[in-house]
């Protein structure tokens, strides 16, 4: 919970946040997610919004934006 995925991941619905340098936080995590593996409601949030955030149109259409606004600053 240091870096840009506390902006992605909302803690413990579609995935762990282990605070910075504690080991057994970290585990916690571990445990949470192999829990996540067996098929339930956790699951299938946490499929969802990863493949909400993620997904190759998406991120595609995210890289013309940038790229379409480079060149028209460039002009």
């Amino acid at each position: 919970d240091n870096s840009g995925l506390n902006t992605i991941v909302a803690h413990e619905k579609t995935g762990f946040l282990a605070k910075a340098f504690d080991s057994e936080d970290l585990a916690k995590g571990i445990f949470w997610a192999l829990q996540a593996d067996s098929p339930g409601p956790r699951r299938k949030t946490v499929r969802r919004a990863a493949e909400a955030l993620f997904d190759s149109t998406k991120i595609a259409s995210k890289y013309l934006d940038v790229y379409e606004a480079a060149l028209h600053r460039s002009k």
